[in-house]
């Protein structure tokens, strides 16, 4: 009984030790922030729904130092984060990302091509990857059409807030 306990207990340490050890984006505990950019002024979803805007959800606080939004979907175990806009065209989307209020980066995206046969093909997808450093972000966009630069108004969902930390 006393060996089986011995075996119980290294597999036990060896399994935490292994997990510990795990290089992947390990989210502190479960956030979720949701924003949503649109040029319509009102925070009423039903007055902007069938407007062009843009979602984007994101954890509250990472350790890893990637951010890595691939066709729409950045995966942190089992947490999804999503990067997609709803009533969008094929017009650009300029992401601002900035840390301590100061614009750390630009991106000028375009949604990603469709996919044959998938049944979500009316919400447009954007990938993103972009390398952090230990602080606090957040996040700000614009589209680019022919009308040319216009910003986006962020709307903060659900009571959370445009606020990644980076460790």
């Amino acid at each position: 009984m006393k060996k089986i306990n011995l075996y119980l207990t290294i597999a036990l340490l060896t399994s935490a030790f292994m997990l510990s050890c795990n290089k992947e984006t390990v989210v502190e505990f479960p956030t979720w922030n949701a924003l949503a950019f649109s040029e319509n002024p009102s925070d009423n979803y039903l007055l902007y729904m069938d407007e062009p805007y843009v979602n984007l959800t994101f954890p509250g606080l990472v350790s890893n130092r990637e951010i890595n939004y691939i066709n729409g979907s950045w995966m942190i175990e089992k947490m999804e984060y999503v990067f997609i806009a709803h009533n969008w065209g094929e017009q650009e989307l300029i992401i601002y990302i900035t840390k301590k209020g100061a614009e750390v980066t630009e991106r000028v995206l375009l949604p990603q091509p469709p996919v044959v046969g998938s049944l979500d093909n009316h919400i447009k997808k954007f990938s993103l990857k972009f390398d952090a450093s230990a602080g606090e972000y957040s996040f700000s966009a614009a589209v680019k059409d022919n009308r040319g630069i216009t910003p986006l108004l962020t709307k903060v969902l659900h009571n959370s807030s445009n606020k990644l930390v980076v460790r």
